[in-house]
């Protein structure tokens, strides 16, 4: 096992477990990986890319400072504690990735991907017992310690991950995640990538298609357009799947599409109705996640087109100019935002103007040299999550760099 790509992918599901003190536990482990990875020595490489990234995250950390700079020149008054926290992750993930690259550059392939099928097991194992310990807890009146995973994350009563179908109450799949979505975008990758460094499927294909019925067990429409994409994308690969994994997909589909006839009325309302609420605007998460991140970064471009928000600034400008968006959801109501972005190149424009942007996409650009199917899969992902300043976002990105390796 590889200790620094487990301990960054252990970072990841621990990306939304707060300590209260402004950085998350995820934070701490991927801080680290990175001395972990500080150790390995930096050898000159044949291949550009572990370069470019450096040079790439060495100009995006400096054009963060003086984007401030000019920021600040114009509207003096924003609050300095809130970049302080956002460039230091900035800082953590950005230019703490250049040793983590490293390492990951030197590392074999083989280790790399022994730790991504570990974690991928350990992950979709942790779905499937949290899922068996609520039921267990809410049909046979057990008290079976579950919601210390998601320790930290938010709710977790609030957000029990769960709804009603036929009289039953059904739990969703996520995991080490509390958000199901979440789960699904970090499964989904991890397969991508298996996919990517393994075109004849040398891990299991048994294992494989346990994770893929996991993420329809996420019931996340998130999960969903991610998982058809990755299918698309092996597809377009014209990757040749085993006889195995057509039988075990098929047999999965006939047990899911068993369990669903009898909610016929569920699945229009949560499937085909929410996609053609996503699509008019009018879905409830759609709308924040959508029209919320667009507004918001729309907002921060007519204040300072050429600098945007500023790191850290972003979420918080309309909020602090008095502004607020509102959205019409699909059961009639209103949803207002006072500032929210959960796109991550909304945000880097947002927030660090059209060069936070271009350093972006030539950050990103490799992996599309790299492997087409994964680069896809990322690239989706990217309007899946949040995460700008998270190791969800910024770990996949070295992965899909060190696959130009092989």
């Amino acid at each position: 096992m590889e200790t620094v790509t487990f301990l960054s992918l252990i970072s990841v599901t621990l990306g939304k477990a707060s300590t209260g003190l402004g950085f998350t536990v995820g934070d701490l482990i991927y801080g680290l990986a990175i001395v972990f990875s500080a150790r390995t020595r930096f050898q000159k490489s044949a291949d550009n890319a572990f370069s470019s990234y450096a040079i790439l995250s060495i100009t995006l950390v400096i054009w963060a400072i003086v984007d401030l700079i000019l920021v600040l020149s114009v509207r003096p008054m924003m609050p300095l504690a809130e970049f302080g926290g956002s460039f230091s992750k900035l800082f953590l993930y950005s230019f703490g990735g250049i040793f983590v690259l490293n390492r990951l550059m030197h590392q074999n392939s083989g280790d790399i991907q022994h730790s991504l099928r570990l974690m991928l097991v350990f992950s979709t194992a942790i779905g499937y017992l949290a899922m068996a310990a609520q039921y267990l807890n809410h049909y046979a009146n057990l008290e079976v310690p579950v919601s210390f995973i998601w320790v930290g994350q938010g709710d977790t009563a609030a957000a029990a991950g769960e709804f009603q179908l036929a009289g039953f109450v059904i739990y969703k799949a996520r995991g080490l995640f509390m958000e199901p979505s979440l789960y699904s975008v970090f499964t989904v990758l991890l397969l991508a990538l298996d996919r990517a460094d393994s075109p004849r499927g040398s891990f299991s294909a048994f294992r494989r298609s346990i994770s893929i019925f996991s993420v329809l067990l996420t019931f996340s429409l998130t999960g969903y357009f991610l998982l058809f994409t990755y299918l698309f994308s092996a597809l377009l690969r014209r990757h040749r799947f085993t006889s195995f994994e057509l039988r075990s997909a098929v047999l999965l589909s006939i047990a899911l599409v068993a369990l669903l006839i009898p909610a016929a009325d569920l699945i229009y309302e949560f499937i085909i109705q929410r996609t053609a609420g996503l699509l008019a605007g009018d879905d409830r998460s759609g709308s924040l996640r959508w029209l919320g991140s667009y507004d918001t970064m729309v907002f921060a471009l007519r204040q300072s087109p050429l600098l945007g928000s500023g790191i850290g600034f972003l979420d918080i400008l309309p909020s602090i100019n008095g502004i607020e968006f509102s959205y019409q959801t699909d059961v009639q109501e209103f949803v207002t935002s006072t500032g929210n972005i959960q796109i991550v190149p909304f945000y880097f424009l947002g927030a660090l103007g059209p060069l936070g942007l271009i350093i972006f996409i030539l950050m990103v650009l490799p992996i599309m040299k790299a492997r087409l199917t994964y680069g896809i899969v990322f690239l989706a992902s990217l309007f899946a999550h949040g995460g700008a300043l998270e190791a969800i976002f910024w770990l996949f990105l070295l992965l899909g760099i060190r696959l130009r390796k092989d």
